[in-house]
């Protein structure tokens, strides 16, 4: 028997030792698991695209040659009024010039001004040249914004302007006079370039339960990024009274 035990005896330990090698087979895998499942929630080789995309087209703009645009705005649950411009463009010497085509206001088609119908006028960006740290809610792809963004993909996909795109939620956190607002969305990155086609938010404001989500659609040739469509709703108080904004934009080239 003590024969029996000192043959058995190696082979337990060498079970034994085993044991703890699995066991800490087990452990690094886990571990190794967890590093790339984390990794993956904040690398996205898909999403890096998208940022260097936007980031390259961010600053420069297109010329596009038509446009419509839409201003609206009423108290809650009343009727807004609404103002419609057609217009088209022209470019000379690396100027812009803008013609009025058609106006319409609470829905009736209203006479052009004298002096401006017919007529090419000098369009002038108003704003400063400096660059913004936040223009629109596409600056979750701007580079310096994302340590205020963070998203994980859906598993959902959709057809934007004819491209397949991978469907991604995402939380974006402004700062704005010394407070944080929080922005929750979707976006949708054409699968193959990575380029972001649609840029959604979501309206989370009681005074706003109804109404369509905010959005901003591009598209890419491969170089160039498009802002086709956009459609800005916000609510604002103004002279103490709650207000709905809508703004909307669509271009052609």
């Amino acid at each position: 028997m003590k024969h029996l035990k000192a043959m058995t005896s190696p082979f337990a330990a060498s079970l034994t030792f085993l044991n703890k090698l699995s066991a800490g087979a087990v452990k690094i895998a886990a571990m190794t698991a967890l590093i790339l499942f984390t990794s993956s929630l904040y690398a996205d080789s898909l999403w890096d695209s998208a940022v260097s995309i936007y980031g390259k087209n961010r600053d420069s703009k297109p010329n596009p040659k038509s446009a419509y645009i839409l201003m609206e705005s009423g108290a809650p649950g009343k009727k807004s009024n609404s103002n419609e411009v057609w217009e088209e463009y022209k470019y000379e010497g690396g100027k812009p010039y803008r013609r009025i085509i058609k106006v319409m206001k609470n829905g009736a088609e209203q006479p052009i001004p004298e002096q401006a119908k017919g007529r090419w006028s000098p369009l002038t960006n108003k704003k400063s040249e400096k660059k913004e740290d936040y223009k629109s809610i596409a600056d979750i792809f701007y580079s310096p914004q994302q340590k205020n963004v963070t998203y994980q993909r859906t598993g959902k996909s959709k057809t934007v302007y004819g491209k397949n795109c991978i469907e991604y939620s995402f939380t974006f956190i402004k700062h704005r006079k010394g407070k944080k607002v929080t922005t929750l969305g979707k976006a949708y990155l054409e699968e193959g370039t990575g380029a972001p086609l649609e840029i959604r938010r979501v309206n989370t404001s009681a005074y706003m339960k109804g109404t369509p989500d905010s959005f901003v659609m591009f598209t890419y040739d491969g170089k160039i990024l498009y802002p086709m469509h956009a459609l800005l709703i916000m609510n604002i108080d103004f002279l103490g009274q709650k207000m709905n904004m809508k703004s909307e934009c669509k271009m052609e080239y």
